[in-house]
């Protein structure tokens, strides 16, 4: 049996940072002590930190609000905003053209969510202390077919799926559930264990096909399928000289091994955090985390794809951008029938320390952008998604919230669109603003349409350990798992998430917000 120490799912979580007054995990820094310094305020001097030397960015204009319909609980500060002064918001959240039709809290949930047919798959993140761990532990499988009442049915304890961290995905193509452990190892001759189950045959029971360490010392804590779910790619979000991706072979996938390593060739404090793969498997966008070359990454995987022997990755291309940090995922979009890639930062300009990229004039926060992949030797970023929180202009406000000055707080996470073949809408993971929804028809020109921030479920948070460091604050929930668009029985859209201490929820679009344009459109979530 293994056990899991908080500190370390802290610190791989924060991907750590450059500055000078905080050592990253890993590197000879001291990571409790950084996690705590973080906690508390600890602040850099903007003059000193290495992520906020070029180029001051241009006025950021904020993507217009939604407008909330009758029964609507909208925000009462600024977009995505969750001020101190408003006493109702732990009891009923907000909500704006959405709201909540089902709910399995359990004890609360970690990161990572992901699904099959009517079932959910929800991780969690349990503290070694606590005196029902070894039960408790591990991935929650929920039935969702009757989704006003979803239900626990097992509980997957492998460790990967003990602490997925971001890796939690499945494949459709071939029903495969699959992780890589996020949050290290205790023994140091381990490296990050990964875990592949079929849930093809009852999603409600996932069979394990196959469980297995990789060497040390690799790391566990992104990941994803390619397409045809033959090849899954772990992201160590390691750098150089270290492998940043190992995919893994699952032709047959009880004995699923890794291919090859590859080590980061851009110039980023870590490797690849998010990645997807385009439908022919050939190509793959990967997510350059922190540093000069924090953006996007076009890279050639026909080798593994084919299954070449001594396959290679090759970078095609790549496009960046500083002015946020930390880039997270990578969506494809094709919309007006031009490809495109959804991408977002969870952190602002000065990974970590908000303080620091405010006295600069930069974005305190992350936030969602859009990428033309239209020619995929010259990617270029046409839009950015920020909400009135991720604008500098309005760091006085939001600097004292959540009682941190961790740059998680109001920064985007996750996202998904309605459908990558013929994209209207997009909507992510907003960590402390809950799950934003926008219209991107004009992809220059995105707009929000809805929004859902749970209310505070304090008792819940037993599931996930470190819900403290992301947001300190008890009557504050935080949101950063992918989502799931689903049409129901009824023909309404909802959508699929969950949260740290509100767990797994469904949510439905009121008021004819969605859909956006052609109303046949099929469900194919």
């Amino acid at each position: 049996m293994r056990s899991f120490i908080v500190v370390l799912a802290v610190a791989a979580s924060l991907a750590a940072v450059g500055s000078a007054d905080a050592p990253a995990y890993g590197a000879g820094g001291d990571g409790f002590a950084w996690a705590m310094a973080i906690a508390t305020g600890a602040q850099p001097a903007a003059s000193r930190s290495p992520f906020l030397t070029s180029p001051v960015p241009e006025k950021l204009t904020t993507v217009p609000k939604a407008s909330c319909g009758a029964g609507d609980r909208p925000e009462q500060g600024l977009q995505g905003e969750v001020p101190h002064t408003d006493p109702v918001f732990a009891a009923e959240g907000y909500r704006c053209n959405l709201e909540r039709i089902g709910q399995y809290a359990g004890d609360g949930a970690n990161i990572q969510f992901a699904w099959y047919g009517n079932c959910a798959y929800m991780a969690t993140l349990y503290s070694t202390n606590d005196p029902d761990y070894d039960s408790r532990k591990g991935t929650v499988v929920i039935d969702a077919s009757d989704p006003r009442h979803p239900r626990e049915t097992a509980r997957l304890q492998t460790p990967a799926m003990v602490s997925p961290h971001e890796s939690l995905k499945v494949n459709q193509a071939r029903g495969l559930l699959g992780a890589d452990e996020g949050t290290g190892t205790p023994d140091p001759n381990l490296g990050p264990n990964v875990s592949f189950y079929d849930v093809r045959g009852d999603c409600r029971h996932p069979k394990l096909l196959s469980s297995f360490d990789l060497r040390y010392p690799l790391s566990g804590h992104e990941g994803d399928f390619a397409p045809d779910g033959r090849t899954y790619y772990v992201s160590t979000i390691m750098s150089p000289p270290d492998p940043a991706i190992v995919p893994i072979d699952l032709d047959d996938p009880s004995k699923a091994r890794p291919l090859m390593e590859w080590v980061n060739p851009l110039n980023t404090n870590y490797g690849f955090h998010g990645l997807s793969v385009s439908p022919d498997g050939n190509t793959g966008y990967f997510m350059a985390q922190q540093g000069p070359d924090n953006g996007l990454a076009i890279v050639d995987l026909s080798d593994v794809e084919a299954r070449r022997a001594k396959p290679g990755i090759r970078l095609v291309s790549h496009v960046d951008w500083t002015d946020t940090q930390t880039t997270q995922i990578a969506v494809q979009a094709r919309i007006g029938g031009r490809r495109y890639i959804v991408t977002t930062d969870e952190m602002g300009a000065q990974p970590v320390f908000t303080a620091a990229a405010c006295q600069a004039g930069r974005p305190p926060f992350g936030f969602a952008r859009i990428v033309d992949i239209g020619d995929v030797l010259h990617p270029r970023v046409v839009s950015k998604l920020p909400l009135q929180v991720d604008d500098p202009a309005n760091c006085a406000t939001v600097l004292g919230e959540h009682g941190g000055g961790t740059s998680l707080t109001y920064s985007s996470h996750y996202c998904a669109v309605d459908d990558p073949n013929h994209t209207t809408a997009v909507a992510c993971s907003w960590i402390g603003s809950g799950v934003r929804v926008f219209d991107i028809r004009d992809p220059r020109k995105p707009r929000e349409i809805a929004y859902y921030n749970p209310p505070a479920n304090p008792p819940a948070a037993r599931g996930d350990s470190i819900k403290w460091y992301v947001s300190p604050r008890p009557q504050q929930d935080v949101t950063l798992s992918n989502i799931r668009w689903k049409r129901a029985a009824d023909g309404r859209w909802t959508l699929w998430f969950q949260s740290m201490q509100n767990g797994f929820q469904v949510i439905r679009f009121t008021h004819g917000a969605y859909p956006l344009g052609d109303q046949s459109r099929k469900a194919h979530r």
